[in-house]
């Protein structure tokens, strides 16, 4: 058997879980949480930019509409032009107007309003906008940035404190707990109670109060390091969807049970744990702003005019 799809990620679990599960599983090798810490090449707010932020923003339909200088264009002298032809350009012009780039909280790419209120962000376009404002806050030491982490454990405090239920619930995380293995029942056969450092109880708060602490929260990220070995900050650690890959040896004894992951757990796990470092560069945790561009959420006013 494989994981049971859900149609939509609104979707919460309710799915009663028949008695008599078979428990003997619960007894196979725990799954030990990951202890190193991950190396990878330094990505700096210019980098995030011009790769993430510039393409959403520029096309006519987006900011490049009225903030590219076009003929006839609302917005066509130098204290509102930031769009050029390409990212490098934009993110020069943007650092010649003052106070644009700022904390995602006072910044106007997220909180000017304008005068047609019709004209709002998308999910997708606030939320690359924070993270990418969040990182220029903490490079450049502006007021009201967000306090890096110093070590892994504060890390690992501050995305605790970052996830949001909502997003917990939204993304399709609640369901997880109901993926069934090929032979021993659903996960939560073993997992209720938190054994193998993974907590998925069939409530889903209490599974999301857990999930929060030290050691269960490293099954979402992981810590990755400076060239010089120092801590510098979280990243997903995949954990839970490697773990439906994981091969078991022929005659091998206590492997865990096998299961397949769906497309739609997947994507619940990934989509979680992305936001919720999302969130946590953008300082925007209570928001819990979904990225789905299909659904179409509304923010608060905001853009650039």
């Amino acid at each position: 058997m494989r994981s049971r799809p859900t149609p939509t990620v609104m979707l919460a679990a309710t799915m009663i879980v028949a008695a008599g599960l078979a428990l003997a599983s619960c007894h196979k090798a725990a799954d030990p949480a990951p202890a190193g810490q991950l190396t990878e090449q330094e990505i700096t707010p210019r980098d995030y930019f011009v790769a993430s932020v510039y393409p959403r923003i520029a096309s006519p339909s987006a900011c490049g509409g009225c903030h590219a200088g076009t003929p006839n264009s609302p917005c066509n002298d130098s204290s509102c032009v930031f769009i050029a032809d390409d990212g490098e350009k934009t993110y020069a012009l943007i650092e010649k107007i003052p106070e644009l780039i700022g904390t995602p909280q006072k910044s106007p790419f997220i909180n000017y309003q304008h005068k047609d209120h019709g004209i709002k962000l998308t999910a997708d376009e606030a939320n690359v906008l924070g993270i990418w404002l969040g990182m220029e806050a903490n490079a450049r030491h502006l007021p009201g940035a967000v306090l890096k982490a110093k070590n892994l454990a504060d890390a690992y405090q501050q995305f605790g404190d970052c996830m949001n239920f909502d997003v917990f619930t939204t993304t399709g995380m609640a369901d997880l707990p109901y993926t069934d293995t090929d032979f021993d029942g659903p996960c939560l056969g073993c997992h209720s109670g938190g054994q193998g450092s993974l907590w998925l109880a069939a409530d889903p708060r209490s599974t999301f109060e857990q999930m929060r602490r030290f050691p269960y929260l490293q099954k979402f990220v992981v810590g990755r390091v400076d060239a010089q070995g120092n801590f510098k900050d979280l990243v997903p650690s995949g954990r839970i969807i490697e773990k439906a890959n994981e091969p078991c040896p022929p005659g091998a004894d206590g492997c865990h049970p096998q299961f397949g992951l769906s497309s739609f757990g997947e994507n619940a796990v990934q989509q979680f744990v992305n936001l919720t470092l999302q969130n946590l560069a953008a300082a925007s945790c209570s928001n819990g702003v979904v990225t789905d561009t299909d659904a179409g959420l509304p923010i608060a006013d905001g853009g650039g005019q």
